[in-house]
């Protein structure tokens, strides 16, 4: 049996699309546990007018989604939890393909599907998964961090489930954090379990919902830059999957990705600079972290104009 935990808040033009793709899923044994999180729209009274013995609605003062996802686990009767947010969508053998990935690896701690984006214009955009053999393949990914390095992470939220016992053991979603706590929670496991992927019951992020957590990031740089980063980064002497260097490396990665958000969305190049003196052990990341520790002391002007010239380069 699956538990779906959906947090809600102020999805009522999407929640019963996506409730839909998990009524049309291949397997049935499953509950839907719909936490709303202090709405102000209709969506929460359109998850109680339906008729389906299989939805729990869980209301709640607003919090964040880190809270009403961890109200959801609690209150799941099933060990193996399935996430799904409240515009996302599934094919019908997602949860299939979950339970066969469960089957086949129990020794996993994340289990995670391919996933793609729908843009703002209804557009398929698929990630650059790297370290991944290619479709159909599906089992225990050789090295999550390097993945998550060299491409997109190879979890994400609505494409994965995981067993509440590990959850027991790693702990729920951090909810002091406002941006990326679920990217926190799959590298805490990660770094502990391996993880498994499949190519089967893709799942979709569609950009052009209304209302979206990503769209709003600037002001966990702007408010304290070193606290994020520092629950951000893996604990090196906590990884027993991997290599210390690969969670080295993906710190550097994550310090030098925020450094480069900050001085070229943001036009705060003192931000950025604080991102980058996060780092403990550069040379893991060195061609990247070597080059934005040079242009993070370079007018803002300058380094858009340079970037732009050298793409112009590389596309001829």
């Amino acid at each position: 049996m699956f538990s779906v935990v959906i947090p809600l808040y102020n999805k009522g033009e999407e929640i019963l699309k996506t409730l839909d793709t998990v009524f049309k899923q291949t397997v049935s044994d499953y509950e839907i546990i719909v936490v709303d999180d202090g709405s102000t729209d209709d969506g929460a009274a359109k998850v109680e007018e339906l008729a389906d013995a299989r939805v729990r609605l869980i209301r709640k003062e607003n919090g964040g989604v880190s809270t009403a996802r961890n109200a959801g686990i609690k209150a799941s009767a099933s060990d193996f939890i399935a996430f799904l947010d409240a515009d996302d969508e599934w094919d019908p053998d997602h949860l299939e393909t979950l339970l066969r990935l469960k089957a086949n690896y129990p020794q996993a701690g994340i289990y995670a599907t391919h996933h793609v984006r729908i843009s703002e214009s209804g557009k398929v955009e698929r990630h650059l998964f790297s370290g991944i053999p290619p479709k159909p393949w599906e089992g225990i990914l050789q090295n999550y961090f390097r993945s998550a390095i060299r491409g997109m992470n190879p979890v994400w939220t609505s494409a994965c489930a995981v067993q509440k016992s590990v959850l027991d053991a790693i702990g729920l979603f951090d909810e002091e954090m406002r941006k990326s706590q679920d990217v926190q929670l799959w590298n805490r496991i990660a770094s502990r379990y391996p993880v498994a992927f499949s190519w089967s019951g893709t799942a979709y992020y569609r950009k052009d919902a209304g209302n979206r957590i990503s769209k709003n990031r600037n002001a966990l740089l702007l408010s304290d830059p070193e606290q994020y980063l520092s629950r951000m980064f893996v604990d090196p002497e906590a990884v027993t999957t991997v290599s210390p260097r690969h969670a080295y490396a993906y710190n550097c990665k994550l310090a030098v990705s925020s450094a480069q958000y900050a001085l070229l969305t943001l036009n705060r190049p003192d931000i950025a600079r604080r991102c980058l003196s996060c780092v403990k052990h550069p040379s893991y990341f060195f061609p990247q972290y070597l080059e934005w520790s040079i242009l993070v002391h370079i007018p803002y002007g300058l380094v858009k104009r340079m970037r732009s010239a050298l793409r112009s380069m590389r596309g001829k």
